[in-house]
């Protein structure tokens, strides 16, 4: 199953053949944006408990 990913992906896709799309960059790619999504979710979890503390400090 994996390694027909690549190949699934070049037909979902549609790229030529000349790209060459392997699993190594397959998993590149994939990795990166799953660490995208952390580093985001870090930054608005972050942003919420700023908030929750500075509304926490009015408050009183």
């Amino acid at each position: 199953m994996i390694a027909l990913m690549p190949q699934l992906a070049a037909l979902l896709w549609n790229l030529p053949q000349s790209i060459g799309l392997g699993g190594t960059s397959l998993l590149i790619v994939v990795m990166t944006a799953i660490e995208l999504v952390r580093q985001l979710d870090g930054l608005l979890m972050k942003r919420e408990y700023v908030g929750f503390i500075q509304g926490d400090l009015v408050k009183k």
